[in-house]
Formats: structure tokens, C-alpha cells, sequence
């Protein structure tokens, strides 16, 4: 069963995308709830695995002596999936998409220059198993970026059972672990999960 989130969910989402830097208090002034409900919220999409952390988006067009680029491949589907982890990995490589149609696989990055982006895709793209076809995009000016998803009371957000890492089809089994909450696909991986960690867990009496 996925986490579904509510209006309330979607609020705090768009106030914290809207300034990352906002504490508690200041999402729950202006959402209209307390501070503590603010903090049980965020806690629950991190347990969930949905919000991953905040970080600061950069205006990269502002950076001197920087291209903007954007790459699209099209890899052998034996190697897509060791391709795209290798892009990943590039500190060039702000983001990796799969995608559909002519190319499968698209890449945005960010170099000093010219030379060293001919560079890059000579030497780290070209070279990766299973490429046969590389169009580059220079970006000239960002119009509009933003977060790639579309917020909305309602929206699903799939859930990896904490021990084994499988979907949780049904009503997830959960786990009180300190201030957070575990989640698992079944009672067998929570009983496993107990075992695994006891020692940490013993430290939580109270949760677990």
C-alpha cells in the first residue's frame, strides 16, 4: 500500500520548496498547524523513503566560464543500466533520466567550457559500452527550473519494505525506532529486522 499524501502533506511540501530554509515553526505559521505536527509529517515522508534531504538549487547560467549541456544517448539495453550508474557517478552530471523514444537515456551537465565538454564526451560518454547514438544540447538560458514532480493531494508514493527492500503492496508492518518509523513488507522481515539490529534496538525499549 503506498503512502498517500493529503492537503496537508502537499502544503508543508510547497512551503518547504518554496524556501528550503524555513525551520518548523515557520512551515506550521504558514500552513496553519503546530509546529509538532509540522515535525511528525516531514518525519513520516523521510521514513518513507520520499524525501530524500534539502539542498539549494543553483542558477547555473550565473556560474563564469560555465556550459550547460544537455546529452542524449542511446544505449543497448544490456547496458543501460551500467551506463546510467556510471553518469551517475560523473561529478560533471547534475541529472540521469531514462526515457522513451529515439534515445533512452538523457543526461544534464555542467562544465567550464567548450573544450571540456567535447572532452567529456569523448572520453567518458563515447567510451561507455553500448552508446551508439549522442546528441548534445547547449543550454543558453534557463527559463524555468524547478522541482520535476507535480504536487497534489492524493499522490501515491510507493514504499521499499526497510529489511528486505520489496515493495509494500498492503498495509505496511511498522517499527517505532528512536524518533523515526520503519516500515515493512511483512511480519516475517519485521521479526527479521528485530533479530538483526537487537543490539541497536535495545537502546529503544520504549519504541520497540
Amino acid at each position: 500500500m503506498p503512502l498517500i499524501l493529503d492537503s496537508l502533506d502537499i502544503a508543508i511540501l510547497r512551503a518547504l520548496m518554496e524556501d528550503g530554509r524555513l525551520s518548523y515553526r515557520q512551515v506550521a505559521k504558514r500552513v496553519g498547524v503546530s509546529t509538532p505536527t509540522v515535525e511528525a509529517r516531514i518525519r513520516r515522508m523521510k521514513d518513507a523513503g520520499f524525501i530524500k534531504g534539502f539542498a539549494p538549487i543553483f542558477d547555473l547560467t550565473k556560474v563564469e566560464q560555465g556550459v550547460m549541456a544537455i546529452l542524449h544517448l542511446r544505449v543497448e539495453a544490456k547496458d543501460l543500466s551500467e551506463v546510467q550508474e556510471s553518469l551517475a557517478l560523473k561529478e560533471e552530471v547534475i541529472d540521469v533520466f531514462t526515457t522513451a523514444g529515439e534515445s533512452n537515456l538523457v543526461a544534464k551537465l555542467m562544465v567550464e567550457g567548450l573544450e571540456d565538454l567535447q572532452r567529456f564526451i569523448e572520453e567518458e560518454v563515447t567510451t561507455l559500452p553500448g552508446v551508439s547514438l549522442t546528441t548534445t544540447q547547449i543550454v543558453t538560458k534557463v527559463v524555468k527550473e524547478g522541482p520535476s514532480l507535480l504536487l497534489k493531494p492524493e499522490l501515491k508514493i510507493r514504499m521499499a519494505c526497510d529489511y528486505c527492500g520489496g515493495e509494500i503492496a498492503g498495509r505496511p508492518h511498522t517499527l517505532r525506532v528512536g524518533e523515526g518509523t520503519r516500515f515493512f513488507c511483512c511480519n516475517t522481515c519485521l521479526e527479521a529486522y528485530k533479530e538483526r539490529y537487537a543490539a541497536r534496538l535495545k537502546r529503544f525499549p520504549e519504541e520497540s
